[in-house]
């Protein structure tokens, strides 16, 4: 999950249609109240196999 380290996020709040970009995983977890840890497994299951699962059923996440 290095690799994971220092990327940008898009999220996008799926109840309004707003997407915010934040420098970090760890900016964007303080944002929405979720841990890095719950992001980076979002983001490690949409690379490894192409799944895209919403977070919190609140959020989806686009890495830029």
């Amino acid at each position: 999950m290095q690799n994971l380290k220092g990327i940008s996020l898009e999220i996008l709040v799926l109840k309004t249609g707003k997407s915010t970009i934040y420098a970090s995983i760890r900016e964007a977890g303080k944002a929405i109240d979720c841990s890095p840890t719950s992001i980076r497994s979002v983001i490690k299951l949409f690379k490894d196999k192409g799944i895209i699962r919403h977070l919190k059923k609140r959020y989806l996440i686009n890495v830029k």
